[in-house]
């Protein structure tokens, strides 16, 4: 992707209706309709920025509601990826998100534990992927990391000798915790937005 088009996939983002520009002391600031700090840990102001969230997606057409989570999706800005995801948990979820969201795990983002628990839940494949992704090598290592702690620790899943391997090797370069991270988060979430796992 060249500079200019990384430009206006974020520009795109933030013209969303998850965002406006605000004037402050003279100065164009973008402000944020959901609270997207509060997603990061689930500790702080969580609430009522999930009832925030639930009155969006209940108020705004779903048409546009998907068009522009996908629009978050395709930004870099891990702030837009957390909006998605809260949005997402909310009901708006589609194949064409989900699948930006397995993009997202393999390119990386400051929020990849989120991500990974996010397809976690919503998505019904989400084992085969995540087994695929994990043999084929298509994963960044904290994606990796994460996604095969929630399989591990939600599936019991079993890894072959080698996958094994790929994951104590990507747990090395793993400095955040991603696994621990995805599955607390998960956890969290799931009671928050009142959803329950798509493939289970």
């Amino acid at each position: 992707m060249s500079p200019e088009s990384e430009i206006d996939v974020e520009k795109a983002a933030e013209a969303t209706l998850f965002f406006s520009r605000v004037v402050v002391e003279g100065k164009s600031q973008l402000h944020s309709r959901i609270n997207y700090l509060a997603l990061i840990n689930l500790h702080t102001d969580v609430e009522s920025t999930v009832q925030t969230i639930k009155d969006i997606v209940e108020t705004e057409q779903k048409d546009i509601l998907e068009r522009d989570t996908l629009l978050l999706l395709q930004a870099r800005n891990w702030r837009f990826h957390l909006v998605a995801c809260g949005v997402m948990l909310a009901g708006i979820s589609s194949g064409k998100s989900l699948n930006q969201l397995w993009n997202i795990l393999q390119k990386g983002s400051w929020v990849v534990p989120q991500i990974a628990a996010t397809v976690y839940i919503l998505d019904p494949q989400f084992d085969s992927r995540a087994l695929e992704a994990i043999e084929k090598r298509k994963l960044k290592e904290q994606s990796l990391v994460a996604i095969a702690e929630l399989l591990k620790q939600a599936r019991n899943t079993s890894f072959t000798l080698k996958q094994e391997a790929l994951i104590k090797s990507a747990k090395v370069n793993d400095s955040a915790d991603s696994g621990k991270i995805a599955v607390s988060w998960a956890e969290k979430v799931r009671s928050q937005f009142n959803t329950t796992n798509a493939n289970r």
